[in-house]
């Protein structure tokens, strides 16, 4: 299993974004069972099945229980929090994307 630091995968990042790039992090997440739900292959008949261990968490920021007190996603939010530029926006009724020039992504509404 690949491990990497906090301190080394936050830099990475910080030099990306300082250069007004992209980046993606892949296993933000770690696992993929949704829901919890476990995989099976299914043999001949279905009483003749194996399992499936479709969890996997490659030292992942946000591990697969969605724990977020850990060192890497620290200093991955910190990192992020630093190169997002942030505006508010206050309205007494919800407004669109689109008025607010954002495209694509996510806006957080708070009341």
């Amino acid at each position: 299993m690949a491990k990497t630091d906090a301190f080394s995968t936050a830099s990475a990042l910080e030099i990306i974004l300082s250069r007004n790039g992209s980046a993606v992090l892949y296993m933000a997440h770690g696992g993929t069972n949704f829901g919890f739900y476990n995989g099976v292959n299914v043999q001949e008949s279905e009483s003749n099945y194996l399992a499936d261990l479709t969890s996997y968490d490659y030292d992942a920021p946000i591990s697969e229980s969605g724990y977020v007190d850990g060192a890497k996603f620290k200093a991955l939010r910190s990192v992020i929090a630093i190169n997002l530029l942030t505006k508010a926006i206050e309205s007494d009724n919800p407004i669109s994307m689109e008025v607010v020039g954002q495209m694509f992504g996510f806006l957080l509404y708070t009341s």
